[in-house]
């Protein structure tokens, strides 16, 4: 890729956090080789100091000269969740080129077209800074989400928008405020975290 050419490219950071799983971490990243997008990408795996030799499994599997670039970090100890993914966070942000910010579980596999539905969006609505992506059961089919869900708080409880339902009624999903996004899937604006 020409220098030009790369002006022109937007970077989305991809930040998965691994804590004793390493196959659904490397599903999860099977998953992200196979995005069909032409957006840049960077993928950043923090292990959370695991003790099953999921660090040295994913080592084995990182190449350097591998397209999507990958990193693989590993922390002094378990962080948890925010700790983990903050410190993939701050790696994604020492590139200036990077517009936006993919926090995935490790859990979690990703639809070819995925990335550049996100990116769609994105363009579309200047004026928000994270978005929620369509979460569906594996093994169920049914939805578990169509981007966040609603917090009631006189009942201390949550309801997640389209829960429950069949993939093909996630196109009926409206542009809705919700309460919080599933973390599972987070697509965030690289300035919100710069921001903050």
């Amino acid at each position: 890729m020409n220098t030009e050419t790369h002006r022109n490219v937007s970077i989305t950071a991809i930040c998965v956090l691994n804590w004793n799983n390493y196959p659904a971490t490397r599903r999860c990243l099977r998953s992200i080789m196979r995005l069909v997008t032409s957006n840049g990408i960077r993928v950043i795996v923090v292990d959370n100091h695991s003790d099953d030799g999921s660090y040295e499994l994913l080592r084995q599997g990182v190449d350097s000269n591998r397209e999507p670039q990958l990193t693989l970090l590993r922390t002094d100890k378990n962080r948890g969740y925010a700790g983990g993914n903050n410190i993939a966070i701050r790696a994604a942000l020492e590139g200036d080129d990077v517009e936006f910010i993919w926090i995935l579980n490790n859990d979690t596999q990703v639809a070819p077209a995925a990335l550049d539905a996100l990116l769609k969006c994105a363009r579309k609505r200047k004026d928000v800074g994270v978005w929620g992506s369509t979460l569906v059961n594996q093994e169920s089919g049914r939805l578990e989400s169509a981007g966040g869900c609603f917090y009631y708080s006189f009942f201390a409880a949550y309801r997640c928008y389209l829960a429950g339902k069949t993939v093909s009624e996630a196109p009926q999903a409206r542009d809705v405020p919700l309460d919080y996004i599933s973390g599972a899937s987070m697509f965030v604006r690289s300035n919100v975290f710069r921001d903050v």
